[in-house]
């Protein structure tokens, strides 16, 4: 899936058949899976006109979720002990007898 694909004349009247230099370096520094991002959710969106860099930059981001400060867990509050082999041995018991209670 490439931007003169998804839309087309309209890409390259704008940008060209090549992507112009702040393009290429801002787009370097991203992983593929990033720019594959990016441009699912541009395919997703249902754009009529192709994102200017800011926006596609942004696209290619991990998604915010909003108020997402509410869903941070403190550090004290955060769970960090590990289990040991005998709590680990019991809660599977457990969900053995549980599934079997329940017929799964």
């Amino acid at each position: 899936m490439t931007m003169s694909r998804m839309f087309p004349g309209v890409w390259l009247s704008t940008c060209g058949a090549k992507p112009c230099e702040p393009w290429v370096s801002e787009i370097a520094v991203l992983s593929e899976a990033q720019i594959n991002q990016g441009l699912e959710r541009c395919k997703k969106t249902a754009r009529k006109f192709p994102p200017n860099l800011g926006e596609f930059l942004e696209l290619c981001r991990p998604a915010k979720r909003e108020n997402e400060a509410m869903y941070r867990i403190s550090e004290s509050h955060q769970i960090t002990k590990q289990l040991s082999e005998e709590e680990k041995r019991k809660g599977s018991a457990w969900a053995k007898s549980m599934k079997a209670a329940l017929g799964a």
